[in-house]
């Protein structure tokens, strides 16, 4: 599990390297890297998802 502070130092480190974006959790770099190789993939996901969880 990630902290609040743990972010913010990753964030605040990366934003001082010149990194624009940052995903420090896990399901969060896995859903950017899915919706950047496959958007139409990652819309159906969604969708889906989105009928299944209402």
């Amino acid at each position: 599990m990630t902290t609040s502070d743990a972010v913010a130092t990753l964030t605040l480190n990366r934003l001082d390297r010149g990194q624009l974006y940052t995903t420090p959790q896990i399901d969060a770099k896995l859903f950017w890297l899915m919706k950047r190789t496959s958007p139409t993939l990652y819309a159906k996901f969604l969708g889906l998802s989105y009928q299944l969880f209402k």
